[in-house]
């Protein structure tokens, strides 16, 4: 093979490769919008907890700008039991989505709140931005979100009381037997994780019950 031919061949599968991988997951701008948020995020707490000093203003930013909550002071977030009283990863939640322009996306302080909402959503309208699902009805995509069981709830799909205890990741990447998802309050911070998929590419791990698509 000449020397122009095989450079001609390395560049159509470079760009081919590049093409895949661009477009693998099919994500919208604003899919995209929210996994990079989310990863700026958990990059920006690497070297902090909810109690550092440093970190008190984003949090207040959670509050404020994704719930609306805008009463309490930087000092206060960031002090000693605070955030055992006011967990802050459904205002974290609810901050991404607003901030990358989900504006549909119904924010709450409390992730059983967003649920109940998307929840709903599907049943009016399984076409609308953001729909719940039983997890094992849909494989998890980047910029959907899962949600668990927390301490005692014995919530299920379709039975989620108002207030009961949940916790809530957004997923940035896919692989064949895994994901990674972001989200707050993880070891009082803002942090990766890694969660099981099963042979068929659903959620295999027993606390999760709920996956919100996201549509946008």
């Amino acid at each position: 093979m000449g020397k122009k031919l095989t450079y001609w061949v390395l560049g159509i599968a470079i760009t081919g490769i590049a093409i895949y991988y661009l477009t693998k997951d099919r994500l919208s701008k604003n899919q995209r919008q929210v996994v990079f948020q989310a990863n700026a995020e958990a990059d920006k707490w690497l070297n902090y907890n909810e109690n550092s000093p440093e970190i008190g203003s984003i949090i207040n930013q959670y509050w404020c700008e994704g719930v609306g909550m805008c009463n309490f002071s930087d000092s206060q977030v960031i002090s000693q039991g605070f955030n055992d009283e006011y967990p802050w990863s459904a205002a974290f939640i609810s901050w991404v989505m607003k901030s990358t322009g989900s504006d549909s996306f119904p924010t709450n302080a409390s992730h059983s709140n967003y649920v109940i909402e998307t929840t709903i959503n599907r049943e009016v309208n399984e076409d609308d931005e953001f729909t719940a699902w039983d997890i094992n009805e849909q494989k998890p995509m980047p910029s959907d979100i899962v949600c668990k069981r927390r301490l005692d709830s014995t919530a299920t799909y379709g039975n989620v009381p108002s207030g009961t205890p949940l916790h809530c990741d957004i997923v940035t990447s896919v692989s064949k037997n895994s994901i990674e998802v972001i989200g707050g309050n993880i070891n009082n911070k803002v942090e990766r994780k890694t969660i099981s998929l099963n042979q068929d590419g659903f959620v295999n791990e027993s606390k999760y019950f709920v996956i919100i698509k996201n549509k946008t």
